[in-house]
């Protein structure tokens, strides 16, 4: 049987385009072992089409590559695009938002009978409209909620008589076209407010508006996937509980990065009848709009108890924990499980003749434990390293890896695939602790659903092993185990951890104790990289602070004046925690009372700072962690040249030269190399969280243009990083941050990660996919583990100067 040939299409004109991006990495990455080939192509905003390799979706965000398209890709027009992909056998639409959800690319398709996965035209602006979705609803007698339809460019009226047909006293502003909740705003019962919500939506969107009233109720979403002969077939919903505190939403941040405001039950805590009635009423709906192949429908129980439907998504998202994914494998089917069942519906409807290849190996794997999680401020990012590195080596032809999740005293449980697609180590840890009401619950669904499937289940739901932290060493070395750390920050990441498997001689990634207790300190890193005497290579100066220490006004005013006095340029500096990384307790500080602030949250035990607390923030929220060291450092702040990446264009406003990078390393045997840098860019003073680990946000540029970064430049600055990292007795591999200066070839060392984030987007992934030959993700990992178990060298090929 030949491979199915699939154009998966990504990209396009809305800000949902980076999520789009992360979808079609994930059918990437989960259609490999069914005799798939992928060829993708990219819809730039203004909506150009250009084939892309498969590196460029491994891309944070289309940001990282789109200013390149013009010079590295050639665009087609429409016919050429056609030619293109009809060579293929199929296409996959991973476009969300306009174009690609709204009917237009179905439309083309349809019109040049090219065969494609999902809703066609009509079906698609039904759904994806607001308004024409509400109107269908309505005409087929399902209750809806009273809105007004507001239209672009016409005055905004009838506010004021709307609110008198509602008693809520919250409405929610959003617009009619557009997903990820991206322009949707809670909003108080005020004119004035809701004028000004209206006229934010206009700003973030191209659309419409539409008025509802703010439901009160529990908020849930349920896929349906297509059955034998058409039939609908409603999975188990999941239930999101999120904090509606000061007008909160179940908005872009809370879908798309982990945060303990939202949790995610699968299956939803409701009464079976309830259950039953979403999954009744969705699976008629599908028939009625005559969605095909997957979707998924989002409503509330209202208090009042009856059951609502608000918004209907043409194309799910297809991250790798995304709804989709989360609610079948509670029914024990994977990834690939859940994608190939999607395939083949959508080939039997055009008749191609596919079947997808069986995944047999006979070859014996070496077992790999993968441990993430904790109870650090880091802890998020660990979910989402851990879960990454497990799930791409599941596709290794040489390593056979099991995930082990870390509570937050530290005690260590297996865990089944399903709990590791949960977005948190809370959600975890609640799932593990009611595993039997899980099970239980799913055991009413599963038969019927898998049996209108016909599928069967490939994975485990049941519950889980606990072992302690000395127990699941111990069961490492009896195994011969090797052990993937995708721990950050505290246990994980500052050598205790490293120092009990070396004891009984387990392998595992990253550095060994030494290195990874001097890493985790930033001052003590600092200290080494001064004391080298390279006038080219030094670390930022630091004032310590104790958290500790009950530190009153005059305290606080005599440090705010000494940092003048060591450092008279400066009127800005970062203060961070000594330990921990991740961007976890960053905050620029511009006056006393910044820094008075900033402590009033650390002494008041704060788990976060909100947005827009501090000058330069935006709109990020500042994680804080569980201090076990209590040193705070304060450091000069340091301009950035101004680098941005608007609609495909790069500009470069130089400032004082400095320009902020990381560069990942690797080592063996003492012998450094370092990979291609990255410039990191970032929307506010300082890195978010989103913008290091959640793909779809934040701009990383691999490698570097050359008239920001010569190529002599690009081999001076490799050549430092590769200095520091010997410095600090690094070793397997790293992640090293720095600003770097080409009008004097001088680099200020930020801190150096001993353990650098693995998510699916991360920038080391990148740096290894500029290797030459690319270093695809799963081989990344596999040469991570083989250089510290001798199975690899240190290079196979590549230059310095490419």
């Amino acid at each position: 049987m030949k491979n199915l040939k699939i154009a998966l299409i990504c990209g396009g004109p809305s800000k949902e385009r980076g999520i789009s991006l992360n979808s079609a990495r994930s059918v990437l990455d989960h259609t490999q072992a069914l005799g798939v080939e992928i060829v993708p192509f990219f819809v730039s905003q203004d909506l150009k089409y250009y084939p892309i390799s498969v590196s460029q979706l491994y891309s944070n965000t289309p940001s990282d590559f789109d200013f390149k398209l013009q010079s590295n890709s050639q665009a087609l027009n429409e016919g050429e695009f056609i030619d293109a992909i009809r060579k293929t056998d199929i296409v996959f639409p991973c476009i969300h938002g306009e174009f690609g959800e709204d009917g237009h690319l179905q439309k083309i398709l349809e019109h040049f009978d090219v065969p494609f996965i999902g809703v066609d035209s009509i079906c698609a602006d039904t759904m994806y409209n607001k308004n024409k979705a509400a109107a269908f609803l309505e005409d087929k007698g399902y209750p809806t909620l009273q809105n007004l339809h507001i239209k672009r460019g016409e005055d905004i009226e009838g506010i004021e008589e709307f609110l008198t047909r509602i008693d809520n006293d919250r409405v929610v502003v959003k617009p009619t076209s557009g997903g990820s909740s991206i322009g949707v705003h809670s909003v108080e019962r005020n004119v004035e407010k809701i004028k000004a919500a209206i006229k934010k939506t206009f700003d973030e969107t191209n659309s419409d508006v539409l008025i509802e009233p703010f439901c009160n109720g529990r908020e849930f979403t349920i896929i349906i996937l297509q059955g034998e002969h058409g039939k609908p077939v409603p999975l188990i919903p999941t239930e999101i509980e999120v904090s509606y505190k000061n007008g909160g939403i179940f908005d872009y941040r809370r879908k798309y990065l982990p945060t303990t405001n939202t949790f995610w039950h699968t299956p939803a805590r409701f009464e079976p009848q309830q259950i039953q009635r979403i999954r009744h009423d969705a699976g008629k709906l599908f028939h009625e709009f005559a969605m095909r192949d997957f979707a998924r429908l989002d409503g509330w129980i209202l208090d009042s108890g009856e059951t609502i439907f608000t918004d209907f998504n043409p194309i799910s998202g297809m991250e790798q924990n995304s709804f989709i994914f989360q609610q079948t494998s509670r029914l024990g089917l994977s990834h690939q499980d859940t994608l190939a069942h999607i395939l083949i519906s959508a080939c039997q409807r055009y008749n191609i003749d596919w079947t997808p290849s069986e995944n047999i190996q006979n070859i014996e794997k070496s077992p790999v434990y993968v441990l993430f999680g904790s109870d650090t401020a880091e802890r998020q990012v660990s979910v989402m390293s851990g879960t990454n590195v497990w799930l791409k080596l599941l596709n290794s032809e040489h390593y056979e890896p099991q995930l082990f999740f870390m509570n937050v005293d530290h005690s260590i449980q297996t865990i089944p695939y399903s709990y590791a697609l949960n977005h948190t180590v809370e959600e975890i840890a609640q799932n593990c602790a009611n595993s039997d009401a899980i099970i239980s619950t799913i055991e009413q669904y599963k038969e019927e659903i898998l049996h209108d499937l016909l599928l069967s289940p490939s994975l485990e739901i049941s519950a889980n092993q606990s072992y302690t932290l000395d127990e699941f060493v111990a069961k490492a070395k009896g195994d011969k185990a090797f052990v993937f750390l995708a721990l950050h920050g505290g246990l994980g990441e500052d050598g205790r951890l490293q120092k009990k498997l070396e004891n009984l001689d387990v392998c595992f990634n990253g550095s060994g104790s030494r290195a990874s207790r001097i890493c985790m300190d930033k001052e003590n890193t600092g200290k080494i990289i001064n004391d080298l005497d390279d006038n080219l290579l030094s670390s930022l100066s630091k004032t310590l602070i104790d958290i500790n220490h009950n530190y009153n006004d005059n305290d606080i005013e005599k440090i705010w004046s000494s940092l003048h006095k060591e450092s008279e340029n400066n009127n800005a500096y970062i203060v961070k925690p000594r330990s921990d990384g991740c961007s976890a307790g960053i905050v620029m500080i511009t006056s006393l009372s910044d820094l008075k602030l900033y402590l009033k949250y650390i002494n008041d035990n704060a788990t976060y700072i909100p947005e827009n607390t501090f000058k330069g923030q935006g709109n990020a929220i500042i994680e804080l962690g569980n201090y076990a060291d209590p040193y705070l450092l304060i450091e000069p702040y340091i301009e950035v040249d101004k680098i941005v990446v608007d609609n495909g264009v790069l500009t470069h406003a130089e400032k004082q030269g400095w320009v902020e990078y990381t560069v990942g390393i690797l080592e063996q045997n003492k012998n450094y190399y370092a990979l291609q840098p990255s410039i990191t860019v970032a929307e506010n003073s300082v890195l978010s969280l989103e913008e290091k680990f959640q793909g779809g946000t934040g701009v990383n540029i691999t490698p570097p243009p050359e008239d920001i970064l010569p190529i002599e430049h690009r081999h001076k600055l490799r050549e430092l990083i590769e200095k520091t990292a010997k410095a600090l007795g690094i070793e397997n591999y790293a992640r090293i941050d720095c600003f770097y200066n080409v009008k004097n070839g001088k680099a200020i060392i930020i801190e150096a990660n001993s353990l650098p984030g693995m998510t699916p987007s991360t920038v080391i992934y990148h740096q290894a996919l500029a290797e030459n030959p690319p270093l695809k993700p799963v081989l990344f990992i596999e040469k991570i583990i083989g250089l510290k178990t001798g199975a690899e060298q240190l290079r196979n090929s590549g230059s310095k100067a490419a």
